[in-house]
Order: structure tokens, then sequence, then C-alpha cells
């Protein structure tokens, strides 16, 4: 199935593990329209990289937040690096999710933005 983002200032659709790698052509400010609404505490948080796994023009990054629980997002942002402490605005998510480029299921994923904290 595949998902599209909705740009801000142009509209651009980004395929995710379908035949388009090209990054959307502005900020996205908007959820895929398969995503459904997160709870308010997902929607910004922060934690370190412990994993980041390319696929196309996306990102999948595994986040350790304190106290140990662990959060996949993807994004289409610049990688973060392994070790890195990084802010995460969350604005989707997809239940069972299986990402056919890397040939993985991911139970949670979190559709979302990294900057550095």
């Amino acid at each position: 199935m595949a998902l599209g983002l909705v740009a801000s200032t142009v509209v651009a659709v980004a395929v995710i593990d379908g035949e388009a790698d090209a990054k959307p052509a502005a900020t996205v400010v908007a959820a895929p329209p398969e995503t459904t609404p997160i709870r308010e505490a997902d929607k910004q948080f922060t934690g370190t990289v412990r994993e980041v796994l390319f696929a196309g023009s996306y990102v999948y990054v595994e986040v350790e937040l304190e106290g140990g629980e662990m959060r996949w997002v993807v994004g289409t942002d610049d990688p973060p690096r392994v070790g890195e402490r990084v802010e995460v605005s969350a604005y989707g998510e997809r239940r069972d999710f299986h990402s056919r480029r890397l040939d993985r299921d991911f139970a949670r994923l979190l559709f979302g933005q990294f900057e550095p904290a």
C-alpha cells in the first residue's frame, strides 16, 4: 500500500515502498492519509537514536526514550546518527506496517520529523 505525504508550500507526493524515490518539495505538515491519529503524548518526544535504516528516500529510525521505551519513526529528513539525541515531531502512525523495501514488519510505526535535541 502506498502512502502519500502532503507538503505545505508545494503539494508533492513521495511514495513509500513504491516506485518513486523523490523527496517532498516542501516541509511535511500532514500525516499520510492511511495513518491514524496519535496520542498527544506521542506527538513530541526526545530520545537517543539506536538504529537507522534506509529505504529509498525514507529513513527509519529507532529511538530510545528515557526509561528504555523504543519507538520506530519514519521520515524524509536528513538521517540522524546512531547515538545522537533527537527531538521527534510525529504526526501519524501505522500499526502492523510491512516495509517491502526493508522486508521488515513494524508493530507500530510513527511518521515524523527529526531535529537535534
